[in-house]
């Protein structure tokens, strides 16, 4: 829980997906505090936006490029270190 903050409407969606892990379905919930990227009076984009874009751009493509490694290890009983990494 969020240092007393009421809990984000994601976190149910993610309470209530919690099943399908059970049957071998994961899912990965990423939450991002708007001061990041906007200016959270005028609902305007700064330019933390950009970065943010790029970086969840690369995080997106370094877990395109280890989600089969990922997903074999799973299915084996657990990740291996390099997985990880």
């Amino acid at each position: 829980r969020g240092r007393g903050r009421e809990r984000s409407k994601g976190s149910a969606v993610g309470r209530r997906r919690a099943p399908a892990a059970e049957r071998g379905r994961h899912a990965l919930q990423i939450e991002i505090n708007r001061g990041i990227y906007m200016d959270e009076t005028s609902h305007e984009k700064h330019d933390g936006f950009t970065k943010l874009r790029q970086d969840m751009r690369a995080l997106m493509a370094h877990l395109i490029a280890v989600l089969p490694e990922l997903a074999d290890d799973l299915m084996a009983g657990g990740p291996t270190q390099s997985a990880a990494e």
